[in-house]
């Protein structure tokens, strides 16, 4: 599991980089497998979740598929997470205790 820091640092990040509709989840996502550099790790990963509207309009631009790279990019340089994810499911959870709501 990643640290309150790292799940901090990655919503400061999407709030910068694509705005606070996203919600950032970092504690419900089992250990995962990435690279960083010439190693393989294990760690923890950010699930940016939003709403379908909100992710289609953000998608559907090429401007938008970059930014959402570049945040990505920038969530594996500055934390410990090894992989980011995006929720393409069509409602969000109703009881909200698994994602951590955007506060930054």
């Amino acid at each position: 599991m990643l640290s309150y820091g790292d799940i901090e640092k990655a919503k400061r990040i999407v709030g910068h980089g694509i705005g606070r509709e996203f919600l950032v989840d970092g504690t419900s996502i089992p250990k995962s497998v990435g690279v960083k550099g010439d190693e393989r790790v294990y760690n923890g990963a950010i699930m940016l979740s939003a709403s379908q509207s909100h992710l289609r309009e953000v998608y559907s631009d090429p401007e938008g598929q970059r930014l959402l790279e570049k945040v990505a990019s920038d969530i594996l340089n500055c934390t410990q997470a090894c992989r980011v994810v995006i929720d393409i499911t069509p409602d969000l959870p109703a009881d909200g205790l698994s994602l951590i709501k955007q506060t930054s």
